[in-house]
């Protein structure tokens, strides 16, 4: 009798904590994750552009686990899926698997996702391991493009969450808020295993993890036109986002 494994995806968006919260499940040994294998990426967007493989192919190759493996699973940014016909196919046989479940990671202040994608480009630094990668990062952002960033699918957790959810319908879900796993993260850790039916932190302990955020300084020190931007931003339902 063939072994069940269930299956399940972190949904996420960039920079928004999935790299680091994929690497404690990769290294839960109750878990095929994919990317366990150092020679793969650890996400889907390696796959998305392999011309050699099939959207089903793909989709059976991130969830190809191990013999030990209690539950299997990858990552997922939602913007995948505007990587063209083949990323669309995978999402929708994803949504198809009515026993996939989701676990969606949201960042709720899209100042701070925008702040961290803009840092990454202009320093071609996507992840790091020391906090004094960004210790000389400054920038300036005008109203406009605030706003325009605000309400993105691209950036905004309301919009892409609400997005998300909504395609995934019926699924079984459970939400993380980046924000919490500062204060609370083996409380979220083990809401992901008791969600998933691993073992917690009692009996796995939480792996260390050596990535740290890239952007630790207040942000009145990163953003040069800080006071500007909150005067423009006040009474607004985006004030929240300049607050330390």
């Amino acid at each position: 009798m063939e072994k069940k494994v269930t299956k399940f995806i972190i949904m996420s968006q960039l920079r928004s904590g999935s790299t680091f919260f994929a690497d404690l499940f990769m290294n839960h040994p109750s878990t095929g994750f994919f990317g366990k294998n150092p020679v793969i990426n650890d996400h889907f967007e390696i796959l998305f552009t392999k011309k050699d493989m099939t959207a089903k192919e793909i989709v059976e190759r991130a969830f190809l686990g191990n013999n030990s493996s209690k539950v299997s699973g990858c990552k997922v940014l939602w913007y995948h899926r505007k990587f063209g016909k083949k990323a669309e196919e995978i999402f929708e046989i994803l949504r198809e698997m009515e026993d996939l479940k989701v676990v969606f990671l949201y960042r709720q202040n899209t100042l701070r996702v925008y702040l961290s994608h803009k840092m990454a480009l202009l320093t071609g630094r996507w992840k790091s391991t020391g906090q004094e990668d960004g210790q000389n990062f400054t920038v300036e952002f005008s109203p406009r493009e605030l706003l325009s960033v605000f309400s993105s699918s691209e950036y905004s957790a309301d919009v892409w969450l609400s997005m998300a959810d909504s395609f995934f319908g019926c699924h079984n879900k459970l939400f993380i808020k980046y924000e919490d796993l500062d204060n609370h993260l083996e409380r979220d850790y083990n809401k992901v295993c008791a969600f998933l039916g691993i073992e917690g932190s009692r009996s796995v302990p939480i792996y260390n993890s050596n990535l740290v955020k890239q952007v630790v300084r207040p942000l009145r020190e990163v953003i040069s036109n800080f006071d500007s931007l909150v005067e423009f931003f006040e009474g607004t339902e985006y004030v929240d986002f300049f607050i330390e």
